[in-house]
């Protein structure tokens, strides 16, 4: 299978069509689903006409941008076309026509009165710190350019996703998003069998390799799940629970062993967190047995080579990488090397000698932290995720046994969930800035500040009821 290739400084692997690869090094292409020029032309239009159609509603309603923003940062559509569309800067003028729109609207402009905001702010400003102190000036910028916008679209979320109704929206656009690769995947899997092949994600964004992919939809399929218990249309249901059969043979079909780990790890957490346990243990069971007894035995070669790490090229890679990351870390305890640091030969080869100055990927979340931003990067990272699952966890004692919260309920434990894919499969693959988990992390704010208000409200409500009416006491009638 023809290898990755990357860039120097690329913020993700570009040379992977969003579709698939055939063993032989021949691309996939599947009749109307293919790369072919034409129908990747349309999809260019497609994408010009809902933005520029959607921007002047977005004037007059700053959500509608915000949710046009969700969209093509998660799911990047314009990458699924070739010309001006593939490299046009549509967040920019998203961004920029949102902002105004918020600015001069009624919308609150005012972050939660939560510790995130206030680490996510700091994180940020300590990206930028390290890459200005930059050991590659040049790859750090590029990368910092494209994640800054991560953490205001992260910053956004804890501000406009501040209702039941704009919390489903933003849900529901996320799961699309991601969905939309998961069920394109799983098409490309069921119509070759997968054999020698892999499933990839769109080309030039975070999630075109096919491990980033993997995990992007590990982290997905709760959230699909909640959709499913949300909704009370069966068709919405039906339709929910193709995409995770669907979503799991992708994950599947990325041959990712990170996914893999991700995908076992989310039917531990989803047995631990059940209210219906024995049902989640058969239903664990049951997609287990499938998956072992349908996928191809190259694949099953290749996840079972994750217990013999000793003899797996690409584990001792990981941990090469790892060492890189620590080194330059001790070395640099407050800035690091700045973004994609390890990835350039000439920091590799400073700070792994022996290595023959091979420039790896960190291949983990928190070795990419502590090599990018230093200890004081990785301290402020872990405490983000930290603070989140206990958001999550508050927001589960404040709603158990509310029925009119049952769904906040519901969606904090599917976030837990989503949160433990991420950070366990994490540990394997190089995603610590990936826009969807900074926004989901950013949504443990905005669902403990509507849980919040509604339970005040409720106490509120019921405060009122207990005054008497005309200086009538309820026990003396006098």
């Amino acid at each position: 299978m023809r290898k990755l290739r990357r860039s120097p400084g690329a913020a993700t692997y570009g040379s992977i069509p969003p579709w698939g690869e055939t063993g032989n090094g021949e691309v996939a292409r599947l009749g109307k689903f293919g790369e072919v020029g034409g129908t990747s032309a349309v999809r260019g239009l497609l994408v010009f006409a809902v933005v520029f159609a959607a921007l002047p509603v977005a004037l007059f309603y700053p959500f509608i941008g915000f949710l046009l923003w969700e969209w093509i940062s998660f799911m990047s559509p314009h990458r699924e076309a070739f010309g001006l569309a593939s490299s046009f800067s549509f967040n920019f003028y998203i961004a920029v026509v949102t902002v105004m729109a918020w600015v001069f609207s009624l919308e609150p402009k005012t972050l939660p009165s939560q510790i995130m905001p206030v680490l996510l702010v700091a994180f940020a400003l300590l990206t930028s710190a390290t890459t200005f102190f930059a050991l590659e000036h040049t790859a750090a910028f590029e990368l910092w350019n494209t994640h800054i916008k991560t953490f205001a679209l992260a910053l956004v979320v804890m501000v406009m996703v501040n209702s039941r109704l704009r919390v489903q929206a933003f849900i529901w656009v996320a799961a699309v998003s991601v969905g939309y690769y998961a069920v394109k995947g799983a098409g490309f899997v069921l119509l070759t069998g997968s054999i020698g092949s892999r499933v990839f994600g769109p080309d030039n964004t975070m999630i075109a390799d096919n491990n980033n992919l993997g995990l992007a939809m590990v982290m997905m399929l709760p959230i699909i799940n909640y959709l499913r218990i949300s909704s009370a249309n069966r068709y919405i249901q039906l339709g929910c629970w193709i995409a995770i059969g669907m979503t799991i043979v992708a994950i599947v079909g990325t041959y990712s062993r990170g996914g893999f780990v991700g995908l076992v790890v989310v039917g531990f957490a989803f047995f631990l967190l059940s209210k219906h346990k024995v049902v989640s243990l058969i239903a664990a069971g049951v997609v287990g047995a499938t998956i072992f007894a349908t996928a191809p035995q190259d694949w099953k070669d290749r996840m079972l080579g994750i217990s013999n790490y000793e003899q797996d090229a690409s584990a001792q890679g990981r941990i090469e990488a790892w060492q890189t990351s620590w080194n330059l870390a001790v070395d640099r305890p407050l800035v690091g090397g700045g973004f994609a640091a390890i990835e350039q030969k000439s920091v590799s080869s400073r700070y792994r000698p022996g290595s023959q100055a091979v420039a790896r990927a960190p291949h983990s979340i928190y070795f990419q932290v502590l090599g990018d931003h230093g200890f004081v990067g990785l301290f402020l990272y872990l405490t983000i995720a930290l603070v989140a699952i206990a958001n999550l966890f508050r927001i589960q004692a404040w709603t158990r046994g509310r029925d009119d919260l049952e769904w906040a309920n519901v969606l904090s434990r599917m976030l837990l969930i989503s949160y433990a894919g991420f950070l366990m499969a994490g540990s394997f693959l190089s995603m610590a800035y990936y826009d969807v988990f900074l926004c989901f992390i950013a949504l443990s704010v905005s669902l403990r500040e509507i849980v919040r208000k509604q339970l005040e409200d409720s106490a509120e409500a019921e405060r009122t009821d207990l005054i008497p009416v005309g200086g009538v006491t309820a026990t003396t009638g006098k």
